[in-house]
């Protein structure tokens, strides 16, 4: 019946997210693996840096001799405008592997307690919902659900992997939901 399924669903929303001995966990994780992170992200920064540099460095030197490798046909003027674009081209993509590298370990585990906590909260929404807003929920969240012998199993899709617990949940009247 469908109350039993949402009841079930309900109980595995319940579980998605951290305790605070995880969340303890994370944390103390965090602080150590934060130096080895960001040692490797400021050697991958100097790495870019130099070449942005080299880049920089060849785009002066075309615009300074523009005229003189013009005339010695080094270059046609299409293939002037080609290699001054490919240089180009390649300064924008170190920029956005600059951005990206500045998304630090830290903000991401931010990101996801953040998300922990939100999901606290998801099983009280979840049994507030319409039917609809119910399915729109379990499609967000999992990426499989089912049910066999009064025993859910899941997969949470990929933003809610980190949260996936490795219980399974028992669903029968008069029974404790969740068996570990």
């Amino acid at each position: 019946n469908t109350t039993f399924l949402e009841d079930g669903v309900g109980q595995i929303l319940s579980s998605l997210y951290f305790t605070d001995e995880e969340l303890e966990e994370i944390d103390a994780r965090t602080k150590t693996d934060l130096a080895l992170f960001e040692s490797k992200r400021q050697r991958e920064l100097s790495q870019i840096e130099r070449r942005k540099r080299k880049i920089r460095d060849d785009l002066a030197y075309l615009r300074e001799n523009k005229l003189p490798l013009l005339r010695s046909s080094v270059y046609t003027p299409e293939s002037f405008l080609e290699e001054e674009d490919k240089l180009n081209n390649s300064l924008i993509e170190l920029q956005e592997s600059e951005r990206e590298s500045d998304v630090s370990i830290h903000g991401v585990v931010k990101d996801t307690v953040l998300l922990s906590e939100l999901l606290k909260n998801a099983s009280t929404y979840y049994s507030h919902a319409t039917q609809l807003e119910k399915e729109q929920i379990i499609g967000k969240i999992f990426s499989e659900l089912s049910l066999l012998e009064n025993v859910f199993s899941f997969r949470c899709k990929n933003g809610f992997k980190v949260l996936e617990n490795r219980r399974s949940y028992q669903c029968a009247p008069g029974r404790d939901r969740t068996s570990i």
